[in-house]
């Protein structure tokens, strides 16, 4: 029960991370776009413009984390399990507690009341990363348009961080992420260390459902990097009656649980988020999963994705896709979506 907790700690370098960082402006917060109901429109105008396109070429891929330190504590993956897809602007970060499984359900009903309280406690976020340079030094800002956590109230700081790349070649395979905020030392308030996956290199594919297509209010992501990809999805709309009224997922749930409102803890946990591999002959294979009960199913098979408005978009699952960003070549997407000489790996 006690991970979400840990967690913040960490990040907030024991909760001094509002009382060191003060200079920022609003627009930077990761939910304000997302609160202020224009994430679509103002992402869409950052892709579509070489002047405001910015983009995180330098950490793109999939990548573990083996260290997050910060306010005297640390954890590490012994104790979560991380996947975080980032295409060059695109991100999809998924982190789960070990140890905290559920054997025998098969979805939020099979859950007791105390199980679905600590099924609360992790996190998976998605959106648009930018990066520019500030000190001559890359400096990373997340945009988030689906976020396990925000129930109504904007965190109150940006997600914001200085990029440390190993120099490696042909690529770089390690990096730290260093938060922007600094201590009276001068000591970046925590730091992440991140070392690529296997395979988890380009090409890269990042499709966003079309709001007209999302039921019940349901925004989604579906991230490729190489083999491997990402998938989430939101919440629906309609789940939101606490809306604003907490800080976070865990509050809502362990208020809803409280007063014995199981439609209201499982309404607000509806966010599905998981991680999967291409395999041989078109199957996209869920390997992890906010969902334990997922691992091992099929999100698609690469025949259910089809090509359309002249590679501007896919269909898939009766919605409309847009490509946020693509760095496939035309007969790489011919394979991906299981039209090529090689259906599946590329």
């Amino acid at each position: 029960m006690d991970w979400t907790r840990r967690q913040g700690h960490i990040l907030t370098g024991d909760g001094r991370l509002e009382q060191l960082y003060r200079d920022f402006d609003e627009e930077e917060l990761p939910h304000y776009h997302l609160s202020k109901g224009r994430s679509w429109q103002i992402f869409e105008q950052w892709q579509a413009s070489p002047a405001t396109r910015s983009t995180s070429a330098c950490v793109a891929g999939v990548w573990s984390r083996p260290l997050f330190v910060g306010g005297w504590e640390h954890s590490d993956a012994s104790q979560e399990t991380v996947y975080n897809l980032q295409t060059p602007s695109v991100f999809l970060d998924m982190r789960v507690p070990c140890g905290v499984e559920f054997p025998g359900a098969r979805g939020l009903r099979d859950l007791s009341l105390e199980q679905l309280r600590l099924y609360a406690r992790r996190h998976a976020f998605a959106g648009i990363t930018r990066v520019q340079s500030i000190d001559g030094a890359p400096v990373a800002t997340r945009h988030h348009a689906v976020d396990w956590n925000f129930v109504g109230r904007m965190r109150p700081r940006p997600n914001k961080w200085r990029i440390e790349a190993r120099q490696q070649r042909p690529r770089c395979d390690v990096w730290k992420e260093w938060g922007f905020a600094r201590d009276e030392h001068g000591q970046h308030i925590y730091m992440e260390r991140w070392e690529r996956v296997k395979g988890g290199t380009g090409p890269y594919l990042a499709l966003r459902r079309r709001p007209e297509a999302s039921g019940g209010g349901r925004d989604a992501f579906l991230i490729v990097c190489g083999d491997h990809f990402g998938y989430v999805e939101d919440r629906a709309a309609a789940a939101r009656g606490d809306w604003g009224r907490y800080a976070s997922l865990v509050e809502v749930v362990d208020a809803a649980v409280k007063r014995g409102d199981r439609g209201a803890a499982e309404a607000y946990l509806d966010l599905k988020a998981c991680h999967g591999m291409r395999r041989e002959g078109g199957a996209w294979v869920i390997d992890y999963s906010l969902q334990p009960w997922l691992v091992g199913t099929t999100l698609l098979h690469s025949s259910d994705l089809e090509l359309s408005s002249g590679g501007k978009e896919f269909k898939w699952n009766g919605a409309i896709w847009a490509v946020l960003e693509c760095t496939f070549t035309a007969e790489q997407l011919q394979c991906l979506t299981g039209r090529g000489h090689v259906a599946a790996r590329l």
